[in-house]
């Protein structure tokens, strides 16, 4: 089954502000994204419909942790929504 992936104006605006400050963002993403794709049922779930995954963002370095993602798969319309 094919997926859509859409994000919000609000996401955009804060990756895009992110990226410029870690690198390695845009590509990590790309992985999210791929993981996501295969398995849009992953991570923790925080309410019925809502779910949550932690991924790491490689230029932040070992010592400062990831970002959490939070998203919302609607298998009925094929959408992922960030």
């Amino acid at each position: 089954m094919s997926y859509v992936i859409q994000t919000g104006k609000d996401f955009d605006v804060r990756f895009k502000k992110l990226s410029k400050r870690y690198r390695s963002l845009p590509d990590d993403y790309e992985d999210f994204l791929d993981l996501l794709e295969k398995n849009p049922y992953q991570g923790a779930e925080l309410s019925p419909g809502i779910r949550k995954i932690h991924k790491a963002i490689t230029s932040k370095g070992s010592s400062e942790s990831g970002c959490s993602l939070a998203f919302h798969p609607s298998v009925a319309a094929c959408k992922i929504q960030i």
